[in-house]
């Protein structure tokens, strides 16, 4: 399509070097000569050809958008619920959480110029922490670290970052019924334990 644009502006070009697109001697539309008319016919041509490139375009940034969203949400509502039911037990979201890290990392790879700045920097905090989290658990394969993130720095930074990321992305679908935002999960976010409330 971009080398129709081309070709017109160029035919355009030519016919203009040729001139004699207007005759005053004519009378209505018979003042407009073949040549006139042929620039018309290229300047419509251009015009649609543009305005069908530019939608392509939109079209397909937000196909990529709306895609990118709803691969972060999952992870993210995934994240939410597993942090949810796991509070007297925090080890158990470390399988999630090392699943959920390599996938957010992607998407973000892969469509960040479709998101919003605030939303990639939000996502690539949960990144982080995530990693710090999975790196403690490396160290200590037993757990021990895992158990104490409930009332840790990096777990309470974990757990705001991705409440934020979800809050910040569900803006984006305004229909509420959508199952990624349920009415639910903005009821009920994610609430600190009693370690991290005592910190």
């Amino acid at each position: 399509m971009d080398y129709l644009i081309s070709f017109i502006g160029f035919a355009a070009a030519i016919i203009a070097i040729r001139g004699n697109t207007w005759n005053e001697e004519a009378v209505g539309l018979s003042k407009i000569t073949w040549t006139g008319r042929v620039s018309i016919v290229l300047a419509i041509a251009s015009l649609v050809a543009a305005s069908a490139i530019k939608y392509n375009e939109n079209k397909t940034k937000e196909f990529n958008r709306s895609k990118a969203v709803a691969q972060l949400l999952t992870e993210y509502r995934d994240i939410k619920d597993v942090i949810r039911l796991s509070f007297d037990q925090p080890q158990l979201s470390e399988p999630v959480i090392r699943k959920s890290i390599p996938n957010l990392q992607s998407t973000i790879s892969v469509y960040s110029s479709y998101l919003a700045p605030e939303e990639v920097s939000v996502t690539l905090s949960v990144i982080t922490s995530g990693r710090d989290i999975m790196l403690s658990q490396e160290k200590n394969p037993a757990g021990i670290a895992l158990r104490t993130f409930s009332g840790s720095k990096i777990w309470k930074e974990f757990k705001t970052g991705v409440e934020k990321a979800h809050n910040l992305l569900c803006v984006y679908y305004v229909d509420s019924s959508n199952q990624l935002c349920a009415a639910e999960s903005a009821n009920n976010p994610i609430q600190p334990t009693a370690d991290a409330a005592a910190d």
